[in-house]
């Protein structure tokens, strides 16, 4: 299974960060993050690809504005949006076991706050600039117990996914937060995605209709970190601004699905 081997691949070197610690765990999620962006940058309706158009990226960045005011706004009640969000859009993936597929979705929104509850909370209140209710953060580690539950009825029923979900609770279990949620986001949701675009419109066709709109994302997300990087930002306006552009995507996708 390719998708297995290159999971793994990623793993791997997510562990090897992780065992450095500080920049190199940092480092290496912000590069998984940036691999997996232009799988958002696509268009594919009809049975056919298109590149984002001008009036749709005018569309979308608009929302992203909204989203963005929503969350400097009401910053809990953004992230528990953004998170049951991101499980519902991960979960919408086509894949051979949709309670493998499930089980990945409660897992990467859910998984660190189960096994590393402080540093959950820590990742959170740096994206919020809020303190975390203590219930808050039960509730989303309650969503990644059910994904173990799940990623477990998957080996028992020797399901062909379900080494994917072990991945996924692997790294959980083991990678600093933010690191395993750019680790399972670029192996287990990106990566699939590409591929499957990949066949069924070619390499060149898929590269050809998302370099316009990857390209100037890669642009924003380097000015955002220039400004994060010398104080002109705080992590919760940066947070928010990088949510904003990251949910109309999630929303499109899964209504058009």
């Amino acid at each position: 299974m390719p998708g297995v081997r290159t999971a793994l691949v990623l793993l791997a070197i997510a562990s090897l960060a992780e065992g450095m610690g500080g920049a190199a765990s940092m480092i290496v999620a912000a590069a998984f993050f940036l691999a997996g962006l232009a799988h958002g940058t696509l268009v594919e309706r009809g049975g056919a690809l298109f590149a984002t158009s001008n009036p749709e990226a005018t569309g979308y960045l608009v929302v992203a504005a909204a989203i963005a005011a929503f969350w400097l706004a009401a910053p809990l009640l953004g992230l528990a949006l953004f998170l049951s969000l991101s499980a519902w859009h991960f979960a919408g993936e086509e894949a051979e076991s949709p309670l493998a597929t499930r089980a990945i979705a409660l897992i990467a929104v859910g998984g660190s706050a189960l096994f590393q509850p402080e540093a959950t909370r820590a990742v959170f209140a740096d994206l919020t600039g809020a303190a975390i209710p203590p219930l808050f953060l039960w509730g989303v580690a309650a969503a990644g117990a059910v994904g173990v539950v799940m990623v477990l009825l998957t080996a028992v029923r020797r399901e062909p996914p379900a080494i994917l979900g072990v991945l996924a609770l692997t790294a959980v279990a083991w990678l600093s937060p933010v690191l395993a949620v750019a680790f399972v986001f670029l192996a287990l949701h990106a990566l699939p995605v590409t591929s499957r675009l990949f066949d069924l419109y070619g390499v060149q066709s898929t590269f050809e209709a998302s370099a316009p709109a990857t390209l100037l994302a890669l642009t924003g997300m380097g000015a955002l970190a220039l400004a994060l990087g010398s104080g002109v930002l705080d992590s919760a306006s940066a947070a928010a601004l990088l949510i904003g552009l990251a949910t109309p995507h999630m929303l499109v996708d899964r209504l058009e699905a």
